[in-house]
């Protein structure tokens, strides 16, 4: 992976557009991997996302992935919020975070003023998603904007192959 940063570098290259949403899923991996990173001159994006539940322990910002992240170079992370609804995360979302035990604004403001731009993407329309539910996504996203997120991103579900609503579908 470094003498590819090399020849990237050799090419002029200032960007890194990270596409892995469990990077930490293997914390230490994820961390040891960025720790390689660190230093070699990239600004990172990791515009499709990074797994809530690995920028949280025990429902508060890690700040030892946020430093890894910092270091390595990111500059942009999109927050994959996905739902405000319990229901909707446990039947559709893989349970990927806890929208009711999650101190998010507090990652948010953590993020921030770390100097990362945050974008948060958000899913409506699930099969029998309610328009309370709904709405309880559009609320929580405009409580994100207000602690500091710099965009919010509102996608329609797609049922994808391999996803329990690609069976239901």
């Amino acid at each position: 992976m470094l003498e590819e940063l090399e020849i990237l570098k050799a090419l002029g290259v200032k960007q890194l557009f990270i596409e892995d949403d469990s990077l930490f899923g293997f914390r230490q991996r994820g961390m040891d991997l960025l720790r390689k990173v660190n230093g070699q001159g990239f600004d990172i994006l990791a515009v499709n996302g990074i797994n809530l539940i690995h920028l949280l322990r025990n429902g508060e910002p890690d700040p030892e992935i946020l430093e890894v992240l910092v270091e390595a170079g990111f500059k942009e992370i999109s927050l994959p919020f996905e739902t405000a609804n319990p229901r909707i995360m446990k039947k559709y979302v893989s349970n990927k975070w806890d929208p009711t035990n999650s101190n998010i604004e507090g990652l948010i403001k953590m993020y921030k003023a770390a100097g990362i731009t945050l974008g948060g993407n958000y899913m409506i329309g699930y099969p029998d998603e309610s328009r309370e539910e709904i709405q309880n996504t559009f609320d929580m996203a405009r409580d994100h904007m207000a602690a500091g997120m710099d965009a919010s991103g509102f996608m329609i579900v797609i049922p994808l192959p391999g996803t329990p609503i690609f069976n239901l579908a």
